[in-house]
């Protein structure tokens, strides 16, 4: 009979960690760049629940990347801007996006990425990719940090 119980313990924490792996929220109270290096992270693990849970939702998507085909997706470098004039240009272009946020970052990160040759790969060619803009935002100002946008330009 406590053969049973330990299985059906072993069980519900296999299930239980199961659950928290796939489908746990971020860890809350992220800087903007801890957000980025967790999405990084999430994604090269290829965990489109915890990747999407650090995304605006107009950004989400069930298959981010091609996964499938993804082999490395890693942040090299992730700076973010302190001149508040290019943070107000960041504010007016998550304005021009319908947002009106509490706070708006802007950080340039370099990454590395490679798929598998028969992959789409999102429209990203294997390589490393520098000054990579990533917009955050934070509706207040005890909210979380999501990733708005991101790409050149």
């Amino acid at each position: 009979m406590w053969k049973k119980g330990i299985l059906c313990l072993l069980l519900m924490l296999l299930v239980g960690f199961s659950i928290n792996y796939y489908f746990a929220a971020p860890p809350s109270g992220m800087t903007a760049q801890e957000t980025v290096a967790y999405y990084f992270q999430m994604v090269n693990r290829k965990n489109v629940s915890k990747s999407n849970s650090v995304l605006c939702p107009s950004e989400r998507s069930e298959d981010s990347y091609e996964m499938g085909g993804l082999n490395d997706y890693r942040l090299l470098d992730c700076r973010e801007v302190t001149d508040l004039e290019e943070l107000e240009e960041a504010r007016e272009y998550m304005r021009e996006l319908g947002e009106e946020p509490y706070d708006v970052a802007l950080l340039y990160v370099s990454f590395y990425v490679n798929y598998d040759p028969d992959a789409f790969g999102c429209g990203l060619e294997n390589g490393v990719y520098d000054d990579y803009a990533y917009y955050l935002i934070k509706e207040t100002e005890k909210s979380d940090w999501r990733i708005r946008t991101w790409g050149y330009g």
